[in-house]
């Protein structure tokens, strides 16, 4: 599903809390390893990025779930 246009979505908390889920449940089996690429191709990877990042930062999954990046 594309966007419409490019206005900022509302900040909605139950978004969190569902990929922390999805990802939770994804490492379940530890064998798993997963990729997230920010595409930049419109000029907002590193926002994808930053998100990202604050998003794990405050998920409580650093401890179980390891991030490497690489730019």
């Amino acid at each position: 599903m594309e966007k419409v246009n490019d206005e900022t979505e509302r900040f909605d908390a139950k978004v969190s809390s569902t990929i922390q889920a999805i990802i939770s449940a994804f490492f379940i089996n530890s064998q798993n390893a997963m990729i997230y690429v920010c595409d930049d191709k419109d000029k907002k990877g590193i926002k994808r990025f930053n998100t990202f990042n604050r998003w794990y930062k405050n998920s409580g999954l650093m401890t179980t779930i390891v991030k490497k990046t690489t730019l």
